[in-house]
């Protein structure tokens, strides 16, 4: 091959999906047909005709917002007031309460070994 020949050598890109599109664990009810899943990538082998369509003008609207866009703020975050202690205060590690039993509906939830 060319590449080969130069020195170069293919690699995986994640805008590439010849198998399609797998849905997040972390979201089982999202639907994969959102047009935020397509918006970053370039191949999609799974769509019909008819969707590749549909998603085409889906990605085009300009009413599209998807959650990852990022909305630059009119400031940064800043803390009110000053943000180091007084030199009065000492900090220490919360400690858990002693023979601390939850219970719910007369059972108990966490059990001590």
């Amino acid at each position: 091959m060319c590449l080969l020949r130069i020195g170069l050598e293919p690699s995986r890109h994640e805008g590439f999906r010849t198998f399609g599109i797998v849905k997040p664990s972390a979201a089982p009810n999202l639907q994969v047909f959102d047009p935020c899943f397509y918006r970053e990538l370039m191949v999609v082998h799974s769509l019909t005709v008819p969707q590749i369509w549909l998603m085409w003008n889906l990605l085009h609207d300009p009413q599209l917002t998807c959650h990852t866009r990022i909305v630059p703020t009119a400031s940064p975050f800043k803390w009110r007031g000053k943000t180091s202690s007084p030199p009065n205060v000492q900090h220490t590690t919360p400690q858990p309460p002693q023979e601390a039993q939850e219970v719910d509906y007369g059972v108990e939830v966490f059990v001590r070994h």
